[in-house]
């Protein structure tokens, strides 16, 4: 049995609690079957009963039935209260000191209901203290527990009443309810709230989270359905959306397109992966290129390796490139500055083709030169660009600068110093000191004001005059076999002696009473008469549309000036006009030249002669097809430019004139 003030166990033969020393109080109630079992009591009863005596004060749950001596001898009877044959009722102590002692007198005694009687014994109030210190000593360092435990448990759990207390259905009914809501709200938090809750949604087809579909899509994979996956993986993509971009989720999705063999697909998401998405993502373009690579487009593959290698700065991109493409042509002369022209070799070592190029906007090998030998540099600076080129690989490509800077020569050197001379002067000319060795020196020089060029006379080593009359200006440039240009010899001299030459052509020379941007276009209807025809004619002098009218002897072009129209070009073959100073239609080269400045400047390799180049304007005899033609032009004050042409048969006889302005 259970004691009530410490629930520690207590055996039926115990008057005293062996834990707490409390007494113990017996029921009068035999009880049996499990409830005594569990209490671990057995009635006892004193033998010798043999008539209901008063009821005597017993103590229940004592090990051994005490008799009150005093009430036993009011009653007329006499039980001992320790041994003897009858009525004796011993202790289970006794007992096992005795096992012949007879129980049946205990047994009669509780059945008889004298075994209510309780009697106190010695040293009991001493114990019952004693318990109560320690009970209070228990609370102290756990009241609420022994509190619960020595009021609680002793009120509503006493083994006497599990017989008698009776099951309440409704409770039940309630608390399994309770139970089953509380199950179903735990497995919706379990679906809504886990990972594995949320993959069964998915298997489900209800609604879940996008990583829970890849993860799936995944787990489909791992078995082998791949068309499930891709089905999942494609599911997840469209949740995503284009916010929320799951890149190792696309990278499953391209793998299990290949593995349907849904090649294209797989491209085109890796493809948009490394452009749109993530293009410093390495995997990608390691896809993308595998897949070039199986296709067999090795050149695609090795342009995509190169923007890989740029993006994500791996250099396993650029190893693997080289090992795919051929190499690099090779050159037999190192770039750098030279002094003269080179020639050099591009060559593959692998015996492949080699292109090669000088302009920067040339794209290789399509714009290329097939190398088919030695390749001369003249002078300048050139980018050489070569690639080798092995089918549809085409290998990265050789540069080099190459700067030709040939030799120029120094200026030529004059033998007359500049000065003022009194009589007529012969002149020659050299190659400069450092040039005087050097046989493969020309010298180009003039005397008519103009700019040296290759159209100017050469010198042939011999001595010249210069022409009198006034100043002359020597202007000479040296050219050596490079084609190299030196700087110009400019000496001003003056030959203060005759003949004295005649001056250069001036707007105030006209043709008559004619003059250009002054004569109205009525003036000269009114003189010569109306034209034959006329059309629009751009006037570029003038920027504008004017007219050209035709006659018989040639045509007059005019133009606007303000509100006017005026003369702008007159062009005759005919007597019709006198040119200035009396030249004209007829005349012949040496009178027309001998009528204007003439610098005697001798005639040209091409045939073209200078006459004089000064402030006041230019002459020049130009050779034509049909002939010669003698040009002289003079500057205006409107910042125009007349011009006025001979044009000569090849009997060198004057057959037309042409007088117009240029802007």
């Amino acid at each position: 049995m259970l004691c009530p003030h410490c629930s520690g166990y207590v055996t039926a033969d115990d008057i005293v609690c062996p834990e707490c020393g409390a007494p113990v109080d017996v029921v009068q109630e035999e009880e049996s079957g499990v409830q005594a079992i569990r209490q671990g009591r057995r009635a006892r009863a004193a033998a010798s009963m043999q008539s209901a005596p008063t009821p005597r004060r017993t103590r229940r749950g004592a090990s051994r039935v005490y008799i009150d001596l005093e009430a036993d001898e009011e009653n007329g009877q006499s039980i001992p209260l320790y041994g003897g044959e009858e009525g004796v009722l011993q202790s289970d102590s006794a007992r096992r000191r005795e096992q012949a002692l007879d129980r049946a007198p205990r047994r009669e005694a509780y059945k008889s209901g004298n075994a209510n009687d309780r009697v106190r014994m010695p040293g009991m109030e001493a114990q019952k203290r004693k318990a109560e210190q320690e009970k209070v000593e228990q609370k102290t360092w756990n009241r609420f527990w022994k509190k619960r435990r020595k009021t609680h448990w002793k009120k509503e759990f006493k083994p006497y009443d599990v017989k008698k207390r009776a099951i309440n259905w409704v409770k039940v009914i309630i608390a399994l309810i309770v139970c089953v809501i509380l199950c179903i709200v735990g497995f919706f938090v379990f679906l809504n709230n886990t990972a594995t809750g949320q993959r069964m949604l998915v298997r489900w087809g209800r609604e879940s989270t996008s990583l829970a579909v890849w993860e799936v899509g995944e787990e489909e994979m791992d078995v082998g359905n791949i068309d499930g996956a891709i089905a999942y993986f494609e599911q997840a993509r469209a949740q995503d959306g284009e916010e929320n971009i799951n890149v190792n989720g696309l990278l499953l999705l391209g793998s299990a397109y290949e593995a349907s063999g849904r090649i294209n697909d797989a491209e085109l998401l890796y493809t948009e992966l490394y452009q749109n998405i993530v293009p410093t993502r390495s995997e990608p373009y390691t896809n993308v290129i595998r897949i070039m690579l199986a296709d067999g487009r090795q050149a695609e593959a090795a342009e995509l390796m190169v923007t890989a290698y740029e993006k994500t700065g791996m250099s396993t991109f650029m190893q693997q490139r080289s090992a795919l493409l051929p190499q690099t042509p090779v050159v037999d002369l190192l770039p750098g500055l030279y002094d003269q022209a080179k020639t050099f070799t591009l060559s593959s070592p692998q015996n492949y083709d080699v292109y090669y190029t000088t302009e920067d906007e040339a794209v290789l090998p399509q714009d290329g030169t097939l190398v088919t030998g030695p390749i001369t540099l003249d002078e300048g600076i050139y980018t050489v660009r070569a690639v080798t080129v092995s089918d549809t690989l085409v290998s990265d490509p050789f540069s080099g600068t190459y700067k030709i800077i040939l030799p120029s020569p120094q200026s030529p050197k004059s033998s007359l110093a500049p000065d003022t001379y009194e009589r007529r002067q012969k002149i020659r000319l050299r190659p400069g000191d450092d040039n005087k060795n050097d046989t493969d020196i020309t010298i180009y020089y003039t005397i008519d004001g103009s700019e040296p060029t290759a159209d100017s006379p050469i010198y042939t080593g011999e001595a010249f005059y210069l022409p009198t009359g006034g100043y002359v200006t020597l202007r000479a440039v040296a050219v050596n076999g490079y084609g190299k240009v030196s700087n110009e010899l400019k000496v001003l001299y003056k030959i203060a002696c005759g003949p004295y030459p005649e001056p250069a052509w001036t707007v105030q020379e006209g043709f008559g009473a004619l003059t250009l941007y002054t004569t109205k276009e009525s003036d000269f209807f009114d003189q010569y008469g109306e034209p034959k025809a006329s059309e629009d004619y751009w006037v570029a002098a003038l920027n504008a549309f004017g007219k050209k009218y035709t006659y018989d002897w040639g045509y007059i072009v005019t133009g606007p000036k303000l509100k006017e129209t005026v003369l702008t070009e007159l062009y005759y073959t005919e007597g019709a006009f006198t040119a200035p100073r009396g030249v004209g239609i007829g005349s012949t080269e040496e009178q027309i030249v001998g009528k204007f400045l003439d610098m005697g400047q001798v005639v040209s390799p091409s045939g073209n002669r200078g006459l004089y180049e000064t402030t006041k304007g230019t002459g020049k005899i130009v050779v034509t097809e049909t002939g010669k033609e003698i040009r002289y032009t003079t500057p205006t004050a409107e910042s125009h430019t007349w011009c006025m042409t001979f044009a000569l048969d090849t009997k060198g006889v004057c057959q037309s004139v042409h007088w117009y302005m240029e802007q």
